[in-house]
């Protein structure tokens, strides 16, 4: 088990610790729970983090997306993007996500539109309305808004000469 030692060995460099971890995932999400999110904390590289992040988004267990879920609040934005895209992979760890956010557990504010677009056309009836409720339909008013009142712009012409005296 001599990959497990290599595990946590900070001094090493960060390659040798994601193939170990990767030759963790064989004992399967019991065997490998307890390592992996232990290397979720902050001290540890964001390359180390996200292996572990990747490394329990490939399990099925269903408890995989309390594990995820724990590690939000000390996540930075990157490492919050691969956290996403583990709960984002099953629909149960989707029902999860939703619960904390519905929650405040999770802001919705911290879940980028890219990642709140699967999310608002899912094919799942409940899951769709669950996001919409949490994110709206899309566009904001205020936004449809501000576009609506520049529009007219767009139908005018330029004129070069007075764009010349300002630059």
């Amino acid at each position: 088990l001599e990959f497990r030692r290599v595990l946590f060995r900070s001094k090493l460099d960060s390659a040798a610790r994601e193939a170990a971890i990767r030759t963790l995932t064989h004992e399967g999400f019991a065997g490998a729970k307890d390592t992996l999110t232990s290397l979720l904390q902050p001290r540890e590289p964001a390359s180390v983090q996200a292996a572990a992040v990747k490394a329990l988004g490939g399990f099925a267990d269903p408890s995989v997306a309390a594990v995820l879920l724990e590690a939000w609040p000390r996540a930075t934005p990157a490492l919050r993007e691969e956290l996403l895209s583990a709960l984002l992979a099953r629909k149960d760890r989707i029902v999860a996500l939703l619960a904390a956010l519905e929650s405040g557990r999770v802001p919705p504010g911290q879940v980028s539109g890219a990642r709140r677009t699967p999310l608002l056309g899912h094919a799942d009836a409940a899951i769709k309305a669950r996001a919409t409720a949490l994110f709206g339909a899309g566009v904001s008013a205020s936004r449809r808004e501000a576009v609506a009142k520049y529009q007219a712009a767009l139908a005018t012409t330029g004129d070069a000469s007075r764009g010349a005296k300002v630059f």
